[in-house]
């Protein structure tokens, strides 16, 4: 068992490898990987909220991970010329969208109640709409510029953004895992997750500087596409970059992993799905990483923008 856990680990590790190096070549190749990871997850919910409530309205979860793409790289057109139109705005204005047709179909139906509609909003709201923070990760800085990203923008931050936030969530579970089968002791949250403890939790936030630190690294030698960041200048300015990102990182993808857990002993189920193996379901491997997205894309933002 564990020795396929690995194995799967680091298939899942190569394919997320691969997609990051290819995408200096295009980044609609990483863009057709989220895709497919967003509606798995997306489905894996839908299932997870109708084994205990009305099932989602599965159409509505089908089509929204192709809608949400589109929204957000007409987004990264828009924006070059109107104002605060951009790609998260774009799929702001999609939910309400969608919160308006589902409300309307579940009204017009004699087969669905409103119970329906607030479970399919659920599943479109997470995962799905948090996923579009993966999205924008690979088009940080792509203004104007969804296909050609060289044109339209005078900063090109390359896979950095991505790098960042797959290595700082990976290093975060693992060296949270490690330091908790080492040094044991006081449970995190016995009622939500019985295996994490309080040890494990500081191993993941150790585990989240140096993951920052690493590709912070990296981007500073501008490899494979990983290029330095404009506002990490310096030993002094590296190192707290990296801390921050490295600490707050590693909370909220251990946040993300808690909110996932409380889903699913609310509706009680103990893996998303099997298709990842003993890892569990799509929703099991993204569950941190969707929250750490969100804290990364804004990170960035604000730097961007300071």
């Amino acid at each position: 068992m564990k020795a396929n856990r690995i194995v799967m680990g680091l298939l899942i590790a190569a394919i997320i490898i691969g997609a990051v190096l290819l995408r200096q070549f295009n980044p609609l190749i990483v863009d057709m990987l989220f895709l497919i990871i967003v509606t798995v997850a997306g489905f894996e919910m839908a299932q997870a909220i109708g084994n205990r409530y009305p099932k989602p309205l599965l159409p509505f979860v089908a089509f929204y991970p192709v809608c949400c793409l589109g929204a957000f790289i007409g987004g990264t057109y828009l924006e070059a010329t109107v104002p605060f139109l951009n790609g998260l705005m774009m799929v702001l204005l999609l939910d309400a969208v969608y919160l308006i047709a589902v409300a309307v179909v579940c009204a017009a139906s004699k087969r669905f109640s409103k119970e329906n509609f607030y479970s399919t909003m659920f599943a479109v709201i997470y995962p799905m709409t948090l996923a579009a923070f993966l999205f924008g990760l690979n088009r940080f800085e792509l203004v104007g510029g969804a296909f050609d990203f060289v044109r339209g923008t005078e900063i090109w931050y390359g896979a950095t953004p991505i790098a960042l936030m797959f290595t700082i969530s990976s290093l975060s579970d693992t060296f949270a895992l490690t330091f908790g089968l080492l040094f044991k002791g006081p449970k995190l949250a016995p009622k939500i997750s019985p295996k994490k403890t309080i040890s494990g939790a500081i191993g993941g936030l150790i585990g989240g500087v140096v993951g920052a630190a690493a590709i912070l690294g990296v981007a500073s030698c501008n490899w494979m596409g990983v290029l330095s960041l404009p506002f990490v200048e310096g030993a002094g300015s590296f190192v707290l970059h990296a801390f921050l990102l490295g600490i707050f990182g590693s909370v909220f993808t251990q946040a993300g992993d808690l909110v996932a857990s409380v889903v699913k002993r609310n509706v009680g189920i103990k893996d998303y799905g099997k298709l990842l193996g003993s890892h569990g379901g799509m929703m099991d491997r993204i569950d941190g990483q969707l929250f750490n997205a969100f804290f990364v894309f804004f990170y960035l933002t604000m730097m961007k923008i300071v």
